[in-house]
């Protein structure tokens, strides 16, 4: 009896050996378990909290790059603002110098004319004078007059005078395209400069209009330009 209650303790103590193993390997598989599912869960919270991280990040770049463009936008609003400004000024500027040297040619024109016209009056009396008889006294005295004041020379040289200040170096701008130009070629180039018509430039030189479109004509072939170019055109860029 005693050897056979030994052998069921003994098979008894097996079996709870083995149960004892098997809930060891159990404990062990929950605790992997556990440990599995923690990283798990860790893995995930990670993952989760890289995804809000990435999220944010990307909005905060959002946020920025929409606040730089918004920034470069007033900028370069303002920058033209700025721009537009200026170029509004520099046409006003350039509107009243445009103005100005128009004034200012018209001046001239009207000085040229009324020259012109004082010349042509004391030709005309120096002409009457001539005729007059010799013996006649005040004869000599009008023709002393008329010659003190009948002086070409010195009118073109006020009309230059004038002309220069309203535009600088144009005849050394002219004399450096290696023509050979007479005094009247330049008085032409200096009257069709100013913007005077034909007629006017005719009654200056007390020629016919016919023979200032001519040597206009003349003009233009000594500077080799075709019949297509703008003679006056070419004159206002010299």
């Amino acid at each position: 009896q005693l050897s056979n209650d030994s052998k069921i303790i003994e098979e008894y103590q097996a079996y709870v050996s083995i149960l004892l193993e098997s809930s060891k390997k159990e404990l062990i598989i929950k605790e992997q378990q556990i440990q599995l599912e923690n990283r798990r869960f860790t893995f995930v919270v990670i993952s989760a909290l890289g995804i809000i991280l990435l999220i944010a990040s990307s909005v905060i770049i959002l946020y920025l790059q929409k606040s730089n463009i918004r920034k470069q936008n007033l900028l370069r609003e303002a920058e033209n603002k700025e721009l537009e400004k200026q170029l509004q000024n520099d046409l006003q500027i350039q509107q009243f110098q445009e103005e100005r040297i128009e004034a200012q040619n018209r001046e001239i024109t009207s000085i040229s004319l009324l020259l012109s016209s004082k010349e042509n009056v004391l030709q005309q009396i120096n002409s009457a004078a001539q005729q007059l008889p010799k013996e006649h006294l005040a004869v000599d005295e009008i023709l002393k007059i008329i010659k003190s004041n009948l002086n070409t020379n010195q009118a073109w040289n006020d009309f230059v005078l004038h002309f220069n200040k309203v535009h600088p170096s144009f005849f050394e701008k002219l004399k450096s395209f290696n023509v050979k130009l007479s005094k009247t070629d330049l008085h032409l180039f200096a009257y069709f400069r100013i913007g005077m018509s034909t007629k006017q430039i005719a009654q200056i030189l007390n020629v016919s209009p016919e023979a200032v479109r001519m040597h206009r004509h003349r003009l233009k072939r000594k500077f080799e330009l075709s019949e297509e170019e703008d003679f006056n055109e070419f004159v206002r860029n010299i």
